[in-house]
């Protein structure tokens, strides 16, 4: 993926660009404004973005797709969040998945690390945040492939 450069104008018929791998995120949310916005971050961060309602269909998609990254709320109408990131750890696949809460009960934070959780975020919480964790799990992610 070739993006421009912020803040650099194009001379002529030449633009600077710069290249760098492209990153797919699956974000798992119910809620279509949540999807959205968890969207439009991952998109702006030059990542492509697989969406998914359920946890039937993040389950399909992780385990037929290659992805970087999972962004994971644990409210879905299906099953629970938890269960989607347990059935992926036994699948056999080490994607980070980054959960997404409402619940700020320790408890369910310590649960959903111990069924295989890389983060765990509670509602409301800053876009900043979560940005420095997804990106630190992709870093970690280009790292091993190299």
């Amino acid at each position: 993926m070739t993006n421009v450069v912020a803040g650099l104008r194009p001379c002529g018929n030449w633009e600077m660009t710069v290249t760098r791998p492209e990153k797919t995120v699956l974000i798992v949310d119910d809620d279509g404004p949540s999807r959205t916005v968890l969207s439009i971050v991952c998109g702006s961060r030059g990542h492509a973005v697989i969406e998914a309602a359920s946890g039937a269909d993040a389950l399909a998609l992780a385990t037929s797709r290659r992805l970087d990254l999972i962004l994971l709320d644990v409210s879905l109408p299906d099953m629970s969040g938890l269960e989607v990131c347990s059935r992926v750890r036994e699948a056999g696949l080490d994607t980070p998945i980054v959960m997404l809460s409402g619940h700020a009960d320790p408890a369910d934070v310590s649960r959903g690390l111990r069924l295989g959780a890389d983060e765990y975020l509670t509602k409301p919480f800053e876009l900043r945040e979560l940005v420095a964790r997804m990106d630190r799990h992709l870093r970690w992610e280009s790292w091993q492939a190299a």
